[in-house]
């Protein structure tokens, strides 16, 4: 019986011995199984980071390429020819295009700081009278016309109930007389006022009253015998600041007596061609200092006035040897050459911050490489006087009625280019409802911008708010 018992104990803790053997053997293994994931698991995980470094790797690479032929880009015909973006290419393109508008919206902020209070006012006032304009009232200030063009009616001496209906219709930027609309100083007088009173009326934006009364041999009004007005000699004659200052001085305040704004004058215009007629007497000289000197004293003779300073014939009619009203009207002079001459009285009219500049119908192929006149050229309009020059006034073509336009261009095309090439103005077309519409309908086809219309509108608004006491 002992003996048994002895034998069943041992067995008893063989089983246990066993039992924990296979335990502890349990355990290792799990233990071992739990260890085994976690390694893999961090394997795993490395060899996804080593995958996602990889990728990023190869990524920088094929942008650096990218970047690479971007630099090394083909010129051909004056354009660059570059491989398609890659998708991230193009994200890294419009991450700097983002920057650019940013910048370019702090420069923005940059000009608002620089101007005055006064001027600041001024401008946050045409803004919000753009903003309530129609695009129909916005095309109508871009024209300054005859008073036969704006009623519709020939030989207008007077403003009445036509006037009226016109400007209520077609509230241009201003209206531009001649000698047959002059009859005598009464009549003249009631004539501005009464049409300066329908425009402001109609919605409380002035007009421009222009004129085309430069001294000498242009002179609507002095030369006219039924005006008690001082008559001045060929401006080809005046030897002085001190005199060129008094005529544009005396002749501002006669004109501003009538109710006139705006005179189309000084004329700015070098006489570097000894061929030329159209400006010989008209001009100040052959020297562009002098021509400077003088243009400058008698624009600001004229502002003294309260009647607006326009620089002509941009680039400089000195230099043809056509007249640009009859026909075609060129100059053969490369840039460089009516930079130290022809364009010295205008740079220096910019810088002066002249009320408008007149382009004129002047083909400058040596610098725009064809016959296109600079008053349809964005080359000359935007890409030099816009651009290069810096002028930031109003810019105004010269009559469009003139041979140089209407003997080589429809209306509808001469109104839609010289808009597209950076004027403000247009002056004078053959036409002014066919003009009018065809940019009516360009702005609707898409073919020039809305804001386009704007920026010439804000230009417009701005000079009237400076000079007409609006």
């Amino acid at each position: 019986m002992s003996r048994e018992k002895n034998s069943e104990d041992t067995n008893k803790k063989n089983i246990k011995r066993y039992l924990c053997i296979i335990i502890m053997e349990v355990l290792a293994l799990g233990l071992a199984l739990i260890i085994l994931g976690e390694y893999k698991l961090s394997s795993d995980s490395a060899k996804i980071s080593n995958k996602k470094n990889s990728e990023k790797a190869v990524e920088t690479c094929v942008e650096s390429l990218e970047i690479e032929k971007d630099e090394n880009a083909v010129e051909e015909n004056g354009l660059k020819v570059v491989t398609p973006e890659s998708t991230d290419s193009k994200e890294a393109k419009d991450r700097e295009e983002n920057t650019e508008e940013k910048n370019i919206e702090k420069k923005d902020d940059i000009t608002q700081k620089n101007l005055t209070k006064e001027e600041k006012e001024q401008l946050d006032k045409v803004n919000e009278i753009i903003k309530n304009m129609t695009l129909e009232e916005k095309i109508c200030q871009m024209f300054i016309v005859s008073p036969e063009e704006l009623t519709n009616y020939n030989n207008v001496t007077a403003a009445g109930e036509n006037t009226k209906k016109a400007i209520e219709k077609y509230h241009v930027a201003g209206v531009v007389y001649f000698s047959g609309n002059i009859k005598s100083e009464e009549q003249l007088t009631k004539l501005l006022a009464n049409t300066q009173q329908y425009a402001t009326e109609n919605n409380g934006i002035p007009m421009f009253l222009g004129i085309d009364e430069e001294g000498g041999d242009v002179a609507r009004l002095a030369n006219n015998s039924q005006f008690n007005v001082t008559k001045f000699n060929k401006l080809s004659t005046v030897s002085s600041k001190e005199e060129a200052y008094k005529i544009g001085s005396t002749i501002g305040k006669y004109l501003s007596r009538y109710g006139f704004n705006l005179d189309f004058a000084p004329d700015a215009d070098v006489l570097t061609n000894k061929k030329n007629t159209v400006v010989k007497n008209r001009s100040f000289g052959t020297s562009s200092k002098k021509v400077t000197q003088y243009s400058k004293v008698y624009a600001q003779g004229l502002n003294d006035n309260g009647v607006c300073a326009t620089y002509k014939h941009f680039p400089g009619h000195g230099a043809t040897a056509g007249d640009s009203h009859e026909g075609y009207a060129y100059t053969n002079k490369a840039y460089e050459q009516l930079e130290k001459t022809d364009l010295v009285p205008f740079i220096d009219g910019i810088k002066e911050g002249i009320d408008l500049i007149m382009v004129g119908h002047i083909s400058v192929p040596k610098v725009i490489g064809d016959d296109t006149p600079s008053s349809l050229s964005k080359i000359m309009v935007t890409d030099i006087l816009r651009e290069k020059l810096g002028y930031e006034g109003v810019v105004i073509t010269d009559a469009m009625n003139m041979g140089a336009i209407s003997k080589n261009y429809t209306v509808e095309e001469s109104a839609t280019e010289a808009i597209k090439a950076g004027c403000d103005i247009i002056l004078m077309p053959a036409d002014f409802r066919k003009a009018y519409n065809s940019l009516l309908k360009s702005v609707k086809s898409g073919d020039i911008t809305e804001e386009r219309i704007e920026e010439s509108v804000r230009r417009v608004l701005l000079l009237k708010q400076k000079r007409l006491n609006w």
